[in-house]
């Protein structure tokens, strides 16, 4: 049934409710007078009884049809499944699928090679173990499981497999705690001794972290050409880099979720002193879904203000010079376009979103273009943003501000820089170093010309210089 038919027998089921409801009204009304009744329509003079009759059903069906357009679209059961599910992480979602069928291939394995009694096996779905049965299971599965090269997972891994079944089993209503229910004991002292097992191997200790952006390495990319406005692609991969590290954006949904329009993430302004500004205002991030647990947290709100003194990498310029260089008219409201084919001076972008996998490879291709070797992601953004803070001296709170931390894990994104690492070895080694000029406070403490010792009690007291 079309949208017109069912708006036109909501109208016919209104008009049947209010004829019965007149109907009644003028029963009730009977053996009253009619100059009662005419009193009553007085404030329509210039309207006959039948019409304001018909006025009055008009009025009850569209106040039905008003009414109607409180509510949407009827949902079923499994629709409504569909939208509880969207509240996940696909990230996280992706990773309890893959552990769930890690565990039933080790099941399976386990029953082929049971060649005797001794060794158990482990039936049955993980939905339908017993607690007991879960702490056994989990206990040999962390000790066997392997790479599919047949070399050793880092200790972090085994611990983010069982969490993943843990999510996996609350998801379908199975409420366990592994790291703290008394009944996993067992498999807990076993996952600890595993990982620190594989720590005294030397496996796993060192992390994957996204290397970060010196300031040499900016310019470079700037003096090649990487980074500039002068053509589409240039111009995208510049407010790309812009965005990311003035705003410390997250290497993944935060950039893929911003918005151009009227509900967008970024919008300009300009201070009370003149100064002109681009302000990022967050709406969803990792740490803050925008759901029940998020009622109070505190939104990010992230300025960067115009650059006078090299106007050619001025964020407000570069970004007002992207917009203005959009489609007039666009269906969608993604942020990212993807550069037109056949552009002119007013159109350089079509109306099409940028690619997942284009953006996740950003940085790193534009770091490969400039000739830098490293582990270069979109994340080195956020990395370079907060250590830049950080070796300036900025108090934390305020890089926690920037990046958008509510608790201590900034300090994961902040990097010590060589110099500072020398220094350290330098004091411990006790070296001497010639005090830079400008670190040397312009009140400076001054030497005393002689000293003074004072002496006194209840009988004398004098003074001694030397």
């Amino acid at each position: 049934m079309s949208e017109t038919d069912n708006s036109d027998n909501i109208l016919f089921e209104a008009s049947q409710i209010a004829e019965q409801e007149l109907n009644s009204d003028q029963q009730t009304a009977k053996g009253a007078s009619n100059t009662v009744y005419h009193t009553n329509s007085s404030h329509y003079s210039d309207i006959s009884e039948d019409d304001c009759d018909n006025l009055k059903v008009t009025k009850l069906v569209e106040s039905t049809v008003v009414n109607s357009r409180q509510f949407g679209k009827t949902v079923s059961e499994n629709e409504l499944k569909d939208i509880v599910f969207s509240r996940l992480s696909p990230n996280t979602v992706a990773k309890s699928k893959w552990a769930v069928r890690t565990f039933h291939d080790w099941q399976n394995y386990r029953r082929t090679v049971a060649t005797t009694s001794a060794i158990k096996t482990f039936q049955g779905d993980l939905l339908q173990m017993t607690k007991e049965q879960l702490n056994d299971a989990l206990g040999y599965f962390i000790v066997e499981i392997k790479k599919q090269d047949g070399s050793e997972y880092k200790g972090q891994t085994l611990y983010e497999l069982i969490s993943a079944i843990q999510y996996h089993l609350r998801l379908n209503g199975v409420i366990v705690h592994f790291l703290e229910d008394n009944e996993f004991i067992g498999m807990r002292n076993v996952l600890d001794a595993k990982m620190k097992e594989l720590s005294r191997r030397g496996i796993g200790l060192d992390k994957k972290r996204a290397d970060i952006i010196s300031v040499e390495n900016e310019d470079i990319l700037w003096k090649k050409g990487i980074l500039g406005s002068d053509t589409p692609k240039q111009l995208l991969d510049t407010i790309f880099y812009l965005i990311g590290l003035n705003f410390a954006l997250r290497a993944g949904k935060e950039h893929r979720n911003l918005r151009y329009g009227q509900n967008s993430q970024l919008s300009l302004h300009t201070s009370e002193s003149g100064d002109q500004y681009l302000q990022y205002t967050e709406d969803v991030s990792k740490t803050n879904q925008g759901g029940l647990k998020h009622q109070k947290h505190k939104k990010k709100v992230v300025r960067a203000y115009e650059n006078l003194d090299i106007p050619e990498r001025c964020i407000v310029r570069l970004y007002e010079k992207y917009i203005r260089l959009r489609p007039k008219t666009c269906a969608c409201d993604a942020f990212y376009l993807q550069p037109a084919k056949l552009n002119s001076k007013e159109h350089w972008y079509n109306s099409i979103p940028v690619g997942v996998h284009t953006l996740q490879n950003l940085v790193k291709n534009m770091c490969l273009r400039g000739g830098m070797t490293g582990n270069f992601t979109n994340h080195s953004l956020r990395a370079t943003a907060a250590t830049r803070l950080y070796n300036a001296g900025v108090d934390e709170q305020l890089i926690a501000e920037t990046t958008g931390h509510s608790s201590d894990a900034i300090r994961v994104y902040k990097r010590t820089s060589n110099a500072q690492l020398q220094d350290v070895s330098d004091i411990i080694q006790n070296k001497r170093k010639k005090c830079k000029q400008e670190n040397i406070p312009k009140s400076g403490i001054q030497e005393p010309s002689s000293r003074e010792l004072s002496i006194e009690n209840e009988h004398f007291k004098f003074n001694l210089k030397f």
